[in-house]
């Protein structure tokens, strides 16, 4: 995973930004509520922010997904990677006791159990973040 510093750096970023303004939503829903109080067209300029931050959060959301999926697939393909070379280097004898479905199977339960792991890891600094950012709220 090393090798891929700015790639992780990238996705801890994205997932920072995305828990911060995921944190906002509070004052997003309370200024809808207070627009609807006072009968407040929709598309005023009052209104602006919040379509600002809830787009604002949908890129961000987006632009994490395909960073996250980008590290996970690539580490998942180095890992895979040499895992292959290792049975090249088991004695042939060592390979053909082992059923090919046993093998294949091996090499997918090994790759979704990382990218699960991974991917809730990431998860788990986004919502701790959050929650920092919700405390004051």
């Amino acid at each position: 995973m090393l090798q891929h510093r700015a790639l992780l750096i990238l996705v801890m970023v994205l997932t920072v930004a995305l828990a911060a303004v995921q944190a906002l939503y509070p004052l997003v829903i309370n200024h809808t509520f207070e627009m609807i109080d006072h009968a407040t067209p929709a598309f005023s300029t009052d209104a602006g922010a919040d379509r600002d931050i809830t787009s604002t959060k949908a890129a961000i959301q987006y632009a994490q997904s395909i960073a996250v999926q980008s590290v996970v697939m690539l580490v998942i393909r180095a890992l895979q990677g040499k895992m292959f070379n290792r049975l090249g280097l088991r004695r042939p004898r060592a390979v053909e006791r082992e059923a090919p479905a046993q093998l294949s199977s091996r090499f997918t339960t090994d790759a979704v159990t990382i990218r699960e792991a991974m991917v809730r890891a990431v998860n788990a600094v986004g919502d701790a973040t959050m929650l920092v950012g919700l405390a004051p709220a």
